[in-house]
């Protein structure tokens, strides 16, 4: 062994040895007390973290979900207007699509929103089945514009996202 390691090796294991003795002689008497003054101040504060982050959450949640629900309502507006107006099948076909892929991306969107924010069991229920809803009258209106869906499957969706919206709605709404 090298004379150099050596004398380092026991350099370090009598400066930790010198440590610990000179640490360990003196001991402090009585017992340990909480100050209940601090106490009362931490748990407080963290009461009050605690529920500023579920806040956050909450809002940020309820944002991506407004937002898209409002998107998605513009789009299915610009449909029956469309529809209303008589307008050539392509323009009215591409109204149907834009609306389909608003409420793809509202799903997407809010389920997001709900995987990266820590929301109460309620909200996180209702946000859940309007990304769900979403999803399927998103696909449900894709298959109308393609002529490939039926209208009792397509209105079961449609009926389903709108209680499902309006649910958000509530649960997003005022306290």
């Amino acid at each position: 062994m090298n004379t150099r390691v050596a004398g380092l090796l026991m350099a370090v294991v009598a400066v930790c040895g010198g440590v610990v003795t000179v640490g360990c002689t003196q001991s402090v008497s009585g017992r340990a007390v909480v100050n209940e003054t601090e106490r009362a101040a931490y748990v407080t504060a963290a009461a009050a973290t605690s529920s500023s982050k579920a806040k956050a959450a909450r809002g940020a949640v309820c944002a991506e979900f407004v937002v898209h629900a409002l998107k998605v309502q513009g789009k299915i507006d610009a449909l029956k207007r469309r529809l209303d107006e008589k307008a050539d099948r392509t323009t009215t076909l591409g109204a149907a699509r834009d609306a389909g892929t608003a409420l793809d991306d509202a799903s997407e969107a809010v389920a997001s929103s709900l995987r990266n924010n820590s929301v109460d069991a309620g909200l996180n229920t209702t946000m859940s089945e309007y990304s769900t809803a979403a999803e399927a009258f998103g696909k449900e209106m894709t298959k109308m514009s393609l002529g490939t869906g039926d209208q009792t499957t397509f209105a079961t969706a449609q009926t389903r996202y709108f209680a499902a919206k309006n649910a958000g709605a509530s649960a997003c709404g005022p306290s």
